[in-house]
């Protein structure tokens, strides 16, 4: 009587080392798939990750693993790991315009023809002020469209150099080290 119990839990176990042997496969066999598609989707979006929640959805979804830990050698790790990892040769600035989304000393954003471009360097950068209270163009032209005043016959738009010099700027409630500028 007690083989007839044994034979059904023998059963048992034969389908569930079938069961382990498929399932290891499936996962052995997809993984490297998932890993080449998932490369570029996960450094997209880690270059955009900005909040702790997108944190929690990059922790939740793991289909870039491999490309994560990666991707955090090429920031953050030193000499020895990166060579393991074959970008030796890789500057800083390379793996944090590709992955990063914040900006430095190497690495800024720029609005270049109709689009938001990360570039190397530091660009040079025109940096402009509209003083809505400014002086009214026209009001300030004398005889023969000549300005009167050469400070006044700017429509309220300076460089922020000027800007900051000029006494507008002090009373807007500029100030600079506690002091007022201008």
């Amino acid at each position: 009587m007690r083989s007839h119990y044994l034979v059904p839990c023998l059963v048992a176990l034969a389908h569930a080392e079938w069961w382990d042997d498929f399932s290891n496969n499936l996962a052995s066999d997809l993984a490297p798939i998932l890993a080449l598609f998932a490369e570029q989707v996960t450094k997209q979006f880690l270059s955009e990750s900005t909040t702790r929640l997108d944190a929690f959805i990059f922790a939740m979804v793991p289909l870039g693993i491999l490309t994560a830990v990666v991707s955090a050698i090429r920031v953050c790790g030193g000499p020895s790991l990166r060579a393991f990892i074959g970008r030796a040769q890789e500057g800083g600035g390379a793996a944090e315009a590709e992955l990063c989304s914040s900006t430095s000393r190497d690495v800024c954003v720029l609005y270049h023809n109709g689009a938001v471009v990360r570039v190397f360097g530091r660009p040079k950068i025109a940096e402009l002020v509209h003083e809505p209270r400014g002086a009214s163009f026209y009001e300030k032209l004398g005889s023969h469209g000549v300005a009167k005043d050469d400070v006044a016959a700017k429509c309220g738009i300076y460089t922020f150099q000027e800007y900051i010099g000029s006494s507008v700027a002090r009373d807007a409630g500029w100030t600079e080290n506690g002091a007022p500028v201008g």
